[in-house]
């Protein structure tokens, strides 16, 4: 009740205000006045697009104001129309996604089969809106050089934005960072709607760059029509027009044209090709169109290894050229001449000495390149229909299958991983009259992966090796190796696919009301958006063939620990069945309300409520932590009981650990556990333009942003007793636990269980405060600088608090001494954490006219962060640990972030503003030119020195003891740092060593395209293209080693791509 009550307020507001433009659709505003100055009523404003022939009139009010709403994005003729004076008209008024272009015409007296043309331009200077945003237009998109063709990677032109990672594989998700925030802060919209992975929210489903007409970003203080992430990014396709256009295309990279990266024996092969056409064009001449699009990548590169591995020698266990003492845990001394005894080494090790990836070159480096495939396929089709003059509608259809392959711990280790997507959206919209417009969008997103291993199901290695608690039956399809993590930075055993095999899916649905209303002053809206995801997963977890960790705990080394077959600690699970969240439903109620109190002074009300409903996970099975009660918490049925069959084992598991858990109804929470949230986020903004011609633009905005958590915690929240469970145990110093007897030989019976990821039931949304102050002005040239002083706070931001921990200092039975000896370690996610971000930004930009664009941007920051030092909702803090200890330099606190871009239409040649009347032959040779280039650069990320060991005494490390000065003058790859200026921690105490106490390399890369079309008929070009890639060949370092036990400790090992380059060829009509 209480949700529908709301909703019928919003709706009754919806009388008085109007909305922004939803999606991706903009508007023309303004006021007609005459020479005098005085307002002109009665007057007829014609919009009309000159693709489609899409006509919309208004009729100015008696202050002379006009509002044309919800138009699509591309250019319009405008002109205006009143008895008694001479028709004004505007030609190539460009409107971009989300625009509101205020026009300004002033009439004059005459006739009005009399006109008056006025030039349009691209219009830079942000009069209208308070938000800090930069639209990235077809132009940009198609022609800047891009060398995996991925348009989201053009984010990077908005100050203080980064593209931070495309998967292979998962959801095919790209990530982006910037303002200070994780990378699961960002909204992706296509065509209006959602367009974020259901597991991890990165943004997925988007067709290739020739399907795409433009996108904006929206970084701080979006209005109120905006949400459930703090930053918007928002990308429209292509439609079709009353001309047929359309472009084929080959893209080619080839290891013969690139450079040899600095850190590879030799080119690794490169083998792409990318392919595809694109058609739109007219079904009825000013009523129907089409737009569709094909593209094809076919990948088969190499993958660079330059990874830490043992050495032959070391396998016999001869340590005697690591540089390091070797002591003995039993006598505490050091072994004669840092060799272990043949007879000491474990069995179940040796077992497992072929498997491991073994140093090929100096340095203790294993070196090579490997083969790896990944292709796409995608296509995309849409229809727009012009009902009648008042109604319209459109549907589109993007259809992705990406099947490829991903490398495990060695070059033989390949995981066989195919993902498929579809991503369905329909939008209508309604003139409801010359002032009020309806319009409404529904969608669904679906992605799906499935990945397979050939290494894995054929042996059950662990049963050869003598190691216990591993039957086969019930493990058929995962038998194989053990996970294997080797501290100091050795390559130990692990495969690609969590859970391998398995599968991952969900799925998303969205949708949107949206009713706008133009009232003099005032450009208010109202609407209302509802979406729910669902997660799914069905996989052997994390441990089905067992994991042990050898973490540098007895010997002074990892190795050496594995030889001895001395585990720090272990875990083990049985297979997962399906699983996950079935229901994640969300809804967003706005108002907003733009309102020019001046003619150069508006001020932008907003009021968004957003609520985060209950979430429920299938057959029920959600479980958590209670840190009061120290026990388990399991959702019930309607009968208030938990569902026993949840899982295969679940009887078995929840009457073992009965004491150890108990209900949510008698714990006092809700039957589905994970509890739902509402929170209010008003934005306020304001635009004033102090001189009358429009020059300078002054913009200052407030507002508070939420976002969840994702859909990955809350589904695996039920992998947690009673229900199923990952059994974990640690050892301390003085355990001297074998490897092989950690688990029982009987198959029934049960370890101690952990609790992997908990989620707080009542969980709130991760609250951003966003502000900027900004000054705005047009320059020469077209073009305007924009600057700003921007911040954000994040005030309950999530992170994994630890629980049930040991205390810090020495055990002789770890288990035993934690609070509850019956459980192991707890991990749970809280509202714990906070950021902060401060930056100054510029940016100057010349949208494309006259043959010529450019974009510079540039950001100078600081981000901070307490307990919330991680890139995403993963982040965990040690327990126990001071809060000095997780004070410090976010992990993307780039201080210095810029990039920039040229697009040059060199002008010669027919067409062109010199050589225009030149002959073919001339043509051919001097004319249809066109250079490009992006330019990005920033500064080295922070890192922190890792201490080595399990210092604590508690199963956990912390970082090393700062004892020098770490700055070098000269830093070179093989030496980044004073290493000598850390040292590992005492025992049972925490590393002196501050949190991003150091800076890795930066980088910069310039990337080229030179392009030449020719003319093969009327409207029929043919383009070739040539484009490099960090053209420079610069080497752009990554962060050195961080590990102070490693041997390899400062050295950097790894670096961003050499020079290569991409040839094409585009036939465009």
């Amino acid at each position: 009740m209480r949700i529908v009550s709301l909703a019928c307020i919003f709706l009754f507001l919806t009388g008085f205000l109007l909305p922004a433009q939803i999606g991706t659709e903009g508007a023309f505003f303004g006021t007609v006045t005459d020479s005098s100055g005085s307002a002109v009523p009665g007057a007829e404003v014609a919009a009309l697009h000159v693709g489609t022939g899409l006509l919309k009139r208004a009729t100015t009010d008696a202050d002379g104001s006009f509002s044309i709403l919800s138009l699509p994005i591309g250019q319009y003729t405008v002109t205006v129309k009143a008895k008694g004076f001479k028709t004004w008209e505007i030609a190539k008024a460009e409107l971009t996604v989300g625009d509101r272009n205020r026009l300004s015409p002033v009439l004059t007296v005459g006739e009005i089969t009399e006109s008056v043309s006025v030039t349009g331009n691209a219009e830079l200077l942000q009069t209208e809106k308070t938000s800090a945003e930069t639209v990235v237009q077809m132009r940009q998109i198609r022609e800047l050089p891009l060398d995996t063709r991925n348009p989201l990677a053009l984010v990077s032109l908005v100050p203080g934005m980064r593209w931070a990672s495309t998967q292979s594989g998962g959801e095919r998700a790209t990530y982006v960072q910037g303002q200070g925030l994780r990378s699961n802060k960002a909204a992706f919209q296509l065509d209006g709607l959602v367009s974020n992975a259901p597991m991890d929210e990165g943004g997925t489903g988007m067709p290739n760059v020739d399907t795409v007409a433009e996108f904006t970003v929206e970084t701080l203080n979006f209005s109120a029509e905006n949400g459930r992430d703090p930053i918007q990014v928002k990308v429209a396709t292509k439609s079709g027009t009353n001309e047929l256009h359309g472009a084929a295309w080959e893209f080619l990279q080839n290891d013969a044209f690139n450079s040899r990266n600095t850190f590879a024996t030799k080119p690794p092969r490169v083998r792409r090709n990318q392919f595809g056409a694109a058609v739109g064009g007219p079904v009825i001449k000013n009523r129907t169109f089409f737009f569709g699009s094909f593209e094809g990548t076919v990948i088969h590169n190499e993958q660079i290894w330059n990874t830490q591995a043992v050495t032959s020698a070391m396998k016999t266990g001869d340590f005697s050229g690591l540089g390091r003492t070797i002591i003995d845990p039993l006598t505490k001394s050091p072994f004669p001449n840092n060799v272990i005894p043949t007879n000491r080494i474990s069995n179940a090790s040796k077992y497992f000495l072929p498997k491991l990836l073994e140093a090929n070159s100096p340095g203790g480096l294993f070196k090579a390149n490997t083969g790896t495939v990944n292709n796409t396929w995608e296509g995309t089709g849409r229809v727009d229909h012009q009902i009648n003059d008042a109604q319209r509608i459109y549907a589109r259809y993007v259809t992705i299958r990406q099947p490829s392959t991903q490398l495990g711990y060695k070059p033989s280790a390949v995981t066989d991983d195919t993902v498929s997507q579809h991503n369905i959206g329909v939008n209508y919209t309604w003139t409801m009259s010359s002032n009020t417009v309806l319009t409404l969008l529904g969608g669904m997103l679906r992605t799906r992966e499935n990945y397979t291993n050939a290494e894995l199901g054929v042996n059950n290695d662990a049963l050869s090796a003598g190691i216990q608690g591993f039957p086969t039956a019930g493990r058929e399809k995962w038998i194989g190796p053990p996970n294997l993590n080797i501290g100091g930075g050795y390559q130990g055993i692990s495969y690609s696919g969590w859970g391998a095999p398995g599968s991952l899916w969900g799925s998303v649905y969205n949708a949107k009301a949206d009713l706008r209303h133009f009232r003099g002053a005032h450009t208010m809206s109202a609407g209302f958006e509802y979406g729910d995801s669902h997660t799914y997963g069905d996989h052997g977890s994390c441990c089905v063939r067992g994991t042990y960790n050898f973490g540098n705990l007895y010997t002074n080394d990892g190795f050496a620990d594995y030889l001895l077959g001395l585990t720090s600690s272990s875990s083990r699970n049985a297979p997962l069945a399906e699983f996950g969240t079935n229901r994640a439903p969300y809804a967003g109620f706005y108002v907003n309300d733009s309102w020019r109190l001046k003619q150069n002074f508006t001020i932008e009300l907003g009021l968004r409520y957003e609520r985060w409903f209950a979430r429920h996970n299938m057959r029920q099975a959600t479980s958590t932590w209670d840190p009061k009660l120290q026990k388990v918490v399991a959702a019930v049925q309607g009968d208030g009981n938990i569902n026993t069959s949840a899982f295969l084992n679940t009887p078995n598991v929840a009457a073992a650990t009965a004491g150890l858990w108990t209900t949510a109804r008698q714990a006092g929470y809700s039957d589905n556990l994970l509890e739902g949230n509402g929170n209010w986020a008003p934005r306020i903004g304001a635009v004033y333009r102090p001189f009358a011609q429009r020059q300078i633009v002054l913009r200052a905005a407030y507002g508070l942003f939420y976002n969840s958590f994702t859909g990955n915690r809350s589904a695996s929240s039920a992998a947690n007793l009673p229900f199923w469970g990952v059994e974990s145990l640690g050892f301390g110093l003085s355990q001297l636990q074998p490897w092989e007897t950690v688990w029982s030989s009987d198959p029934n019976a049960f370890g101690i269980f952990g609790i992997g990821e908990a989620v707080d039931p009542r969980l709130k949304a991760a609250r951003t405060h966003e502000w900027n102050m900004t000054v705005q002005t047009a320059l020469p040239w077209k073009s305007a600088l924009t600057l700003s002083y921007v911040g954000t706070k994040v005030d309950r931001e999530v992170i994994f608090m630890p629980y049930n921990a040991p205390t810090v200092g020495p055990h002789t039975n770890l288990q035993a001494d934690r609070p509850n000896p019956l459980i192991s370690s707890v991990q749970r996610m809280e509202n714990y954490g906070r950021n902060w971000y401060n930056a100054l930004q510029a940016k100057a930009e010349r949208r494309f006219a006259n043959g010529v664009s450019f974009t510079f941007s540039y950001s100078f920051s600081r981000s901070m962060g307490e307990a919330s030092n991680g890139s995403d909702e993963g982040t965990s803090i040690l327990a126990f640990s001071p809060a000095w200890y997780n004070r410090g330099r976010t992990s993307f606190d780039f201080r210095h972030v810029e990039f920039a871009t040229l697009v040059w239409e060199l002008p010669f040649g027919n067409g062109r503003h010199y050589l225009s009347s030149v002959n073919r032959l001339t043509d051919a040779a001097l004319g249809g030119w066109d250079f490009s280039f992006t330019q990005q650069g920033r500064s080295g990320a922070p890192f922190s020195i890792g201490g080595g060991y399990s210092n604590l005494g508690n199963g956990d490390g912390s970082r090393a003891n700062l004892v020098g000065d770490p700055h070098i003058s000269n830093p070179t790859p093989d030496r980044w740092f004073n290493t000598a200026a850390f040292a590992s921690p005492a025992l049972y105490t925490f590393g002196s060593a501050p949190l991003g106490i150091l800076e890795g390399p930066g980088a910069i890369q310039f990337n080229t395209s030179l392009s030449k079309r020719f003319r093969v008929a009327e409207k029929k070009d043919l383009q070739f293209r040539w484009e490099a890639f960090n053209a420079l060949n610069r080497v752009n370092y990554n962060t050195p080693n961080t590990n102070v036990a490693s041997t390899q400790l400062g050295r950097i090992t790894g670096a961003g791509s050499a020079r290569y380059m991409q040839l094409a060829l585009k036939f465009l009509f």
